[in-house]
């Protein structure tokens, strides 16, 4: 929407409604925009703690120590070889 500086001055409050709810008007003087009226992003919600309570069901042992074969199965193998890092045609 575009309004004039004597529209935006009588209609203020109705104008920074509309901006709130997501419309942003252009104010002109002249006919030439010299400003921009848009509502802000409200702020980010803080992190609650707690929040998960309930949602997670630890098992008896779920911290015990990885047998070390297991351990050793899920380690990723080592090649011993280095990677290919010549370039091509030299």
């Amino acid at each position: 929407m575009e309004v004039g500086i004597a529209e935006l001055v009588k209609h203020v409050t109705k104008l920074v409604e509309q901006a709130e709810h997501g419309e942003e008007i252009i104010v002109k003087r002249h006919g030439k925009a010299v400003a921009k009226l848009t509502g802000i992003e409200p702020p980010k919600a803080k992190r609650q703690f707690g929040v998960l309570k309930d949602t997670v069901k630890l098992y008896e042992g779920w911290d015990r120590d990885l047998p070390v074969g297991l351990w050793e199965a899920l380690a990723e193998p080592e090649t011993g070889s280095r990677p290919n890092t010549k370039k091509r045609g030299a």
